[in-house]
């Protein structure tokens, strides 16, 4: 890598037969001398992040927060970070995310998300987040709310925090511009699926528990959006 030679490439799984945790020591000596070299500097990240190496917890560390520009180191020092992070470092990750989600990559945004919700990205701060920042594909993957957001509503346990997801999510569609007959904004298309799921788990929830009137008002709504996202 030094030298610019060609590198081959390993699929995650082969590199990680690489990282096992003795490693710590060769990545910290590597890390010395040539964290400055973009391609050495995201190698020895990824070897961080692939083989959970906590003993190099602190090196992923001091590569997020924006330390370097590059959009790759940025990536790859985020995911060695969650993958190896004590709690009070994915904390302090977390409240980064939720300061700078407008101004950083939306791809470091969603795998933070991904990984930190609903423990220390909450259902306020996944509305906030999605208000402002860029839906779709982006460079390394993006946000893509339309086919991830269902995978977050699961791990709601309760009715009132997917009630207010979705009282969330309709407010935030209701101030979108109007758009011609029969048209659907950008940002309809990326919460239908997580409004279909999210009304469908209310629905089931305060049917257990009761709740008619409120469970006819979701079903409406998952069966509307469950017909938009087919």
């Amino acid at each position: 890598m030094r030298r610019k030679e060609e590198v081959p490439h390993l699929d995650p799984g082969s590199l990680a037969r690489f990282a096992p945790p003795d490693i710590a020591p060769t990545l910290r000596v590597i890390w010395a001398a040539d964290k400055e070299h973009d391609e050495i500097r995201r190698f020895v990240l990824r070897l961080i992040s692939l083989g959970k190496v906590r003993d190099c917890s602190d090196l992923a560390v001091a590569a997020s927060f924006g330390r370097y520009q590059d959009l790759y180191t940025a990536i790859t020092a985020g995911r060695a970070l969650l993958a190896t992070g004590d709690e009070s470092a994915r904390r302090d990750y977390a409240e980064y995310i939720k300061l700078q989600c407008a101004l950083i990559s939306s791809t470091l945004v969603w795998e933070a998300v991904e990984d930190l919700f609903p423990q220390l990205i909450g259902v306020d701060d996944l509305l906030a987040i999605l208000k402002i920042i860029h839906l779709g594909d982006a460079e390394g993957g993006g946000f893509r709310f339309d086919w991830a957001g269902a995978k977050l509503v699961e791990r709601l346990m309760s009715a009132s925090d997917l009630t207010r997801l979705i009282e969330g999510l309709l407010q935030q569609l209701e101030a979108e511009p109007e758009v011609g007959i029969g048209g659907r904004s950008p940002r309809d298309e990326q919460y239908a699926t997580a409004l279909g799921a999210a009304a469908g788990y209310v629905v089931s929830r305060c049917c257990a528990n009761g709740v008619d009137r409120r469970a006819a008002a979701y079903r409406r709504s998952a069966y509307e959006y469950d017909a938009a996202a087919g």
